[in-house]
């Protein structure tokens, strides 16, 4: 097969300022990309290759050119800031338009942009065939909340290009994002019934089994350089026996994202996950508890709670700005 490029390179998109710029896709042949007089070849290996470009400044629009074996393709709008994938599961998920709209006070803003992973349960509005979709009131109310949120009032205090990318999937459990083997490093496996319910639900079952959305969702965008994680994910993992556990799982989890992105100290920031009055049980509390320690475990990663800002009698609380001015706070 030809080579081409991954999807996510397309008009519009933002590429991660000062670090290295990786350009990658599959197949067979030679290539050359070209951005801002700067040019790097590479050859395919084993049906992949990734080109490297050095780190530039933020700033654009550019233009970057790729081509593979005397085919051009001409990348335009493109710009240079600070991207962040948005990881976990249906609170990341969570979109502007089921949010409390009231606290959104954003319209268009075109140096806010997102690129949404193709998902197991069917195509969303957003989708990767919408390649980088700029952040406008036509559809901002399909972005998730926290997403647009933290975009725009990021993108305020640096002034530069902000690119979102989704890793996403609503009742997704943590075992569904890590590798058999790096699952098996924690420990034994539990017995299904020390699992919370959501691991054996329908029609949840099509995403959580160990390793579906890491071969599935991962896979689709990495090692596309980054700023950082956010992870908003937990709720699925609340049963007692895992709440024991979780801490020694995202550790894992962590470190094994960091090497598939190439990015041996990604930063993480993980959200701990809201008081909900009806579960608010021994597996809850364990599972919040065991993300507070997250930094105590593995570098390069911080908490931002969510308790204090977030209601309490919604498992998907709706008001998500204020916990978006925390998360810019902690990246910042």
């Amino acid at each position: 097969m030809k080579a081409v490029l991954n999807p996510i390179f397309r008009d519009h998109m933002v590429l991660q300022a000062d670090a290295p710029i990786r350009i990658f896709g599959e197949g067979d042949g030679n290539i050359t990309v070209s951005l801002s007089g700067n040019t790097a070849e590479a050859v395919c290996k084993d049906g992949a290759f990734i080109a490297e470009l050095p780190p530039m400044p933020a700033g654009g629009p550019y233009t970057v050119t790729v081509n593979i074996d005397g085919d051009v393709t001409t990348l335009d709008d493109v710009m240079i800031g600070q991207v962040y994938i948005l990881a976990g599961q249906s609170n990341m998920q969570f979109r502007i338009a089921d949010s409390a709209k009231e606290t959104t006070v954003f319209d268009d803003n075109p140096m806010v942009r997102m690129y949404a992973t193709a998902r197991l349960e069917g195509a969303d509005y957003m989708n990767p065939e919408r390649g980088w979709v700029k952040c406008d009131k036509e559809v901002g109310n399909e972005w998730s909340a926290i997403g647009y949120d933290f975009g725009n009032l990021l993108q305020e205090k640096i002034g530069c290009a902000v690119g979102l990318i989704t890793c996403f999937q609503g009742a997704s459990i943590i075992e569904s994002w890590m590798t058999e083997e790096v699952l098996a490093s924690v420990g034994p496996a539990l017995a299904d019934e020390d699992k919370h319910i959501d691991h054996f639900q329908k029609p949840y079952s099509v995403w959580n089994g160990t390793a579906v959305l890491y071969n599935f969702v991962v896979k689709q965008i990495a090692p596309f350089v980054n700023a950082g994680v956010l992870w908003y994910q937990g709720e699925s993992d609340t049963s007692v026996p895992e709440g024991k556990i979780y801490d020694k799982e995202l550790a894992a989890m962590i470190t094994l994202w960091r090497e598939t992105f190439m990015q041996p100290k990604m930063p993480f920031t993980i959200i701990q996950i809201a008081d909900f009055d009806p579960r608010r049980d021994e597996g809850w509390r364990a599972v919040q508890e065991a993300q507070l320690r997250m930094p105590e475990i593995i570098g390069d990663v911080c908490v931002v709670t969510s308790a204090d800002v977030c209601e309490s009698n919604e498992i998907h609380p709706p008001t998500k700005m204020l916990l978006a001015k925390k998360l810019v706070s902690a990246v910042l």
